[in-house]
């Protein structure tokens, strides 16, 4: 009897792990979280050489910032720029909606908060970065979730 007792519990645990694998796991993964509180998630990622990002329609103007140090949020705001050291945004050269190249980055200068025209940005080692976008009112309303790339 107590072995029939196992044998069931066995084949009702299995069935559990099965269904949850056939619903694509996605209760085992963590959620990806935007680094700013109450924004909508954008997508975006790297690839040799390239950093790609899916804005939504309402997102007017976007900025992808590098940082030395893991990026710190307190709703809306990032409490930690002097780690931020490079990025771009619209409207510089080589920023595009969607993908900026790495060469088409910029130094980051914390004392005036706007990147450096004519100062290109060339991260190496571990850095951690992000893109956010804001609408035409400068609301912040998108976000990524931070990422974390060790470049050569």
């Amino acid at each position: 009897m107590r072995r029939y007792v196992l044998n069931l519990i066995s084949l009702l645990l299995l069935g559990i792990a099965f269904a949850l694998y056939s619903l694509g796991c996605e209760l085992l993964e963590e959620p990806e979280t935007p680094i700013f509180a109450d924004t909508d998630l954008m997508d975006a990622s790297y690839s040799a050489g390239q950093f790609y990002f899916s804005p939504s329609w309402d997102v007017e103007y976007l900025v992808l910032g590098i940082f030395q140090n893991s990026i710190v949020t307190t709703g809306k705001r990032i409490t930690n720029m002097n780690d931020m050291m490079g990025g771009s945004c619209t409207g510089l050269s080589g920023f595009n909606r969607g993908q900026v190249a790495e060469a088409s980055l910029y130094t980051y200068s914390d004392a005036s908060g706007y990147f450096i025209i004519g100062s290109p940005y060339d991260p190496s080692g571990k850095m951690y970065w992000a893109v956010w976008g804001f609408n035409a009112d400068w609301v912040i309303i998108s976000s990524s979730e931070q990422t974390t790339t060790t470049f050569p």
